[in-house]
C-alpha cells in the first residue's frame, strides 16, 4: 500500500501529532518524493529492494581507501587555493569563503527521492523508480563548487542550448516555426550528470576561466 501526506508546514497540531506516531512504528518507511512535496509511506522490505537494485550501479560503488583520497584532495585543495590566491585570481576573502569548508566538513550522504510522477505498483517489492542523490552539502568542496558554479552560471545559461527547466522547453516548442505537418520530438537524458565526460567538462570551464583573465594551471 501507498499512502501520501503533506509535507506543508500549515498542518493543524492534531496531524503533526497524527504523524510523528505513524513514523514511529516499524511497519511504515517514509521517504520524500522527487517532484512533488509529498512523503510516501512505503513497507520496509520495498525501499530495501529498490534502493539495492539502484546501487547496482557502478557509480555509487565506495571508492577504496576514501579518508586516505579525501585527506589528499583537502591538501590538493588548499595548495590550489593558494596558488590561486598568489596570482591574484581570488582575493583573500574568497581564499576565506572556500576554506572555511575544510572546517567541520561531514562526508556526502545518499538520499533517496521516490518518482511518484511514473508508474507506481503499490504491491511489488519495488512500486516505483527512485532517484538517488549524494549530498555534498557541507562537505569540505562545497563553498569550492559553489564560487566556481556561480563564476560559470551567467556563460553556461547565456549558451542557445540552455534550457532552465521544463515549463521553458515547452515555451521554446511552441515559439519555434514550423509547418502543420511537422513532427516535434522531446527527449530526455538518464544520469546527465554522471554520464558528462569529465574532461571535456573541465576543458570547456578551463576555456570560460581564461575568458574571465582568470589564468590558472590546474
Amino acid at each position: 500500500p501507498l499512502a501520501h501526506c503533506s509535507t506543508e508546514t500549515n498542518l493543524s497540531a492534531v496531524r503533526k501529532r497524527t504523524l510523528m506516531e505513524i513514523r514511529k512504528t516499524e511497519q511504515w518507511a517514509f521517504g520524500l518524493a522527487d517532484k512533488e512535496r509529498v512523503y510516501v509511506a512505503l513497507h520496509p522490505k520495498q525501499v530495501r529492494a529498490t534502493v539495492a537494485l539502484a546501487l547496482q550501479d557502478r557509480m555509487y560503488a565506495p571508492a577504496p581507501d576514501a579518508e586516505t583520497h579525501i585527506k589528499k584532495a583537502k591538501a590538493d585543495l588548499v595548495k590550489l587555493v593558494d596558488k590561486a590566491t598568489k596570482q591574484e585570481t581570488i582575493d583573500k576573502y574568497t581564499r576565506r569563503y572556500i576554506l572555511h569548508s575544510l572546517e567541520g566538513a561531514r562526508f556526502p550522504r545518499l538520499q533517496v527521492r521516490w518518482k511518484t510522477h511514473k508508474a507506481i505498483h503499490p504491491g511489488a517489492d519495488i512500486p516505483m523508480p527512485i532517484r538517488l542523490i549524494i549530498d555534498s552539502g557541507g562537505f569540505f568542496t562545497n563553498n569550492a563548487a559553489a564560487y566556481i558554479g556561480n563564476s560559470l552560471r551567467p556563460h553556461s545559461q547565456a549558451q542557445w542550448s540552455y534550457v532552465r527547466d521544463s515549463t521553458d522547453a515547452v515555451c521554446r516548442i511552441e515559439a519555434t516555426p514550423c509547418s502543420k505537418e511537422a513532427i516535434l520530438a522531446t527527449g530526455d537524458i538518464t544520469n546527465h550528470f554522471p554520464s558528462a565526460p569529465i574532461v571535456d567538462c573541465r576543458a570547456a570551464a578551463k576555456a570560460v576561466w581564461s575568458n574571465l583573465g582568470l589564468h590558472l594551471d590546474c
